[in-house]
């Protein structure tokens, strides 16, 4: 039943003869891990990268978990027995399982909860649920990145999906995949597509993935834009026919992403 709280780490370069190849969460275990990397290490059996069992809840913020491989099940993650996780701005990439569930693994009335996350390129599946389960689980995945999107969770008719709002199914758009480097290119559309109740360290919208991306460092937020021109059509008859003229003035991009334009009080 320990439950520690742990914050900067990089668990990396581990090995497991049976399960667990990096965090072992074991019989009422629900540790806190954020701004940390899981990454590299291996399970002969099941969990690769982190495995969760008999009610162990581990919370996961601004985390990586990439390059884990099992050689059974759950090559990224293992959840089983009523063991619920939160993903907060969690990065699962590149995880292999050499059977099934190569990004998260679920058994036993495992019931995680994803938000702000980025789930891509795990082999051979992103999500599985294992088939046969008498207690079958549910995967509640909102504002996140999930590559094939809903369609691609396998829950073998034995586990459930809540689909929340704001998900996606786009390249992340990492800036060097290659070498590891998960943080987000400029342009991906994981930037500010995070859950807008949420606010970035640059003020923005939040981002998905563990890395945000910061906005003000490129001088994005301080654009100096000016409206130069409107076309509106006043009897409301054609619309085509209506459209506004933006200038920038800096020599750098804005980002206008979330903006509208108010009149009288409403939103156009």
């Amino acid at each position: 039943q320990s439950s520690p709280s742990l914050y900067d780490l990089t668990v990396s370069q581990n090995t497991a003869s049976s399960t667990g190849g990096g965090i072992y969460c074991y019989d009422q275990s629900s540790p806190i891990l954020k701004n940390s990397r899981v990454v590299n290490n291996s399970a002969a059996v099941h969990a690769g990268g982190i495995r969760c069992w008999n009610d162990s809840n581990i919370k996961l913020e601004n985390v990586v978990i990439a390059n884990n491989t099992a050689s059974q099940f759950g090559g990224g993650m293992h959840c089983r027995n009523n063991s619920s996780p939160t993903l907060m701005n969690v990065t699962i990439i590149n995880n292999n399982a050499d059977i099934f569930g190569g990004g998260i693994y679920l058994r036993g009335d495992s019931n995680p909860i994803v938000v702000n996350s980025i789930v891509w390129g795990n082999i051979p599946q992103n999500i599985y649920f294992r088939d046969g389960e008498s207690s079958p689980g549910n995967i509640t995945f909102s504002y996140s990145d999930l590559q094939g999107g809903q369609d691609s969770i396998v829950t073998n008719d034995n586990g459930t999906v809540t689909w929340g709002d704001g998900n996606i199914d786009v390249d992340p758009n990492f800036t060097d995949l290659e070498n590891d480097d998960f943080t987000l290119a400029w342009g991906s559309e994981c930037i500010n597509a995070g859950d807008p109740s949420i606010t970035d360290p640059d003020g923005s919208w939040s981002d998905m993935g563990a890395y945000n991306f910061d906005l003000n460092a490129m001088g994005l937020m301080t654009g100096n834009v000016i409206i130069n021109e409107i076309m509106f059509d006043p009897d409301g008859s054609d619309s085509k026919r209506e459209y506004f003229e933006l200038y920038n003035h800096e020599e750098l991009p804005v980002w206008m992403m979330g903006w509208s334009f108010v009149d009288g009080g409403s939103n156009v």
